[in-house]
């Protein structure tokens, strides 16, 4: 993949379990407030359940520590004396980086 995903922060707007039911969806948005992302209820549903606030949290969650988890094992990568976990590892921040 070449093209550059939208810079992070990434965040829920305020108020965001009361605008999610009011609209059935919650968007997602960048730190220059573009919306990146929606968790969408069903259909022609304007209810959410959990599992949907629960989503929008996780993927702002994870979008954001993403580069910083990255950061971490690439620097803890050289003192990994496990062969098997350095493999491991190793494959883990190719994924990350889209290079696997």
């Amino acid at each position: 993949m070449t093209s550059k995903h939208t810079p992070t922060p990434w965040h829920l707007p305020s108020g965001w379990e009361t605008i999610g039911v009011a609209i059935g969806e919650i968007p997602i948005f960048s730190s220059d407030e573009e919306v990146v992302a929606k968790c969408r209820a069903k259909e022609n549903r304007r209810t959410l359940s959990d599992n949907i606030a629960a989503n929008a949290a996780h993927i702002v969650k994870c979008v954001n520590l993403h580069d910083e988890l990255v950061a971490g094992l690439m620097d803890a990568y050289p003192y990994i004396a496990d062969d098997n976990l350095r493999a491991s590892i190793g494959n883990l921040i190719d994924k990350a980086r889209g290079e696997a």
